[in-house]
């Protein structure tokens, strides 16, 4: 697991240096979803910035467990793999704190699908791999995007 999200890690670091190369125009956006990973489920937002090729953002998200609430704040970044119409799929990585707990950092690489509807609304699927103490959870996703233009 450890060099697969060693190689997400370089090929978003080369995704990053190569839009550095080129004028790159970047636009916000904001999103709302919901995610599932292990029989409990999470509600966030987030909003960033979005170019041609690549979008950046910070979130928060709550999750309820035993009657308290846990809060998370990400920051991800998605780089476009494929372009197929109104389709996009994202490779994508993220990191995560546990702002209730000891501070716990969650790594997740992971994909999206984004379906483009018209010029603003755009629903995303999304699947990832949470990194925490322990792996072999997956993390199912869906919310809806926004694009500001």
């Amino acid at each position: 697991m450890k060099k697969y999200l060693l190689l997400l890690s370089v090929c978003l670091v080369l995704a990053v240096a190569s839009d550095a190369q080129r004028t790159v125009v970047y636009q916000p956006y904001a999103s709302v979803g919901s995610v599932l990973n292990s029989g409990k489920l999470s509600h966030g937002a987030e909003v960033g910035i979005y170019s041609n090729k690549m979008w950046h953002s910070l979130g928060a998200s709550a999750q309820r467990v035993n009657d308290k609430t846990n809060w998370m704040v990400t920051a991800k970044t998605y780089y476009k793999v494929i372009h197929d119409g109104p389709v996009d799929f994202y490779a994508s990585g993220a990191v995560s704190v546990d702002v209730n707990k000891a501070k716990q950092i969650t790594l997740e690489p992971g994909v999206a699908t984004v379906f483009n509807l018209g010029d603003h609304w755009a629903p995303q699927f999304s699947l990832s791999l949470p990194v925490r103490n322990t792996t072999g959870t997956v993390s199912y996703g869906v919310g809806i995007n926004y694009w500001f233009n």
